[in-house]
């Protein structure tokens, strides 16, 4: 499969990306416009999004993990935003808190 050259500045983050991923047994999907240029029409983005599957004892030892890898979360506050996500009751408006956390 050949590269776009649109998605060429962000090879590096993705190589520390598949290194992090390895780290957590590759519980992980890369989503958002990096998967959307590499799986079919290229497009604009600044940044990798990931989704991860693992416990939320374990933010601390993945932010660290990713931190090792020169990654950065977005999100300030990742930690509470990943709490505040586990209840049910977030889903029903969650833009508040985006404002609030700077997201």
């Amino acid at each position: 499969m050949t590269k776009p050259q649109e998605i060429t500045p962000l090879l590096a983050p993705l190589a520390a990306l598949q290194r992090l991923l390895a780290r957590f047994d590759n519980q992980g999907i890369v989503v958002g416009g990096v998967a959307a240029s590499l799986l079919g029409k290229p497009r604009l983005t600044a940044d990798v999004d990931v989704v991860l599957l693992l416990s939320i004892e374990d933010l601390p030892l993945l932010m660290e993990a990713a931190a090792q890898e020169g990654l950065a979360p977005r999100i300030t506050d990742a930690q509470d935003f990943a709490q505040f996500l586990e209840m049910p009751e977030v889903w029903d408006d969650i833009a508040p808190w985006l404002q609030q956390h700077g997201e």
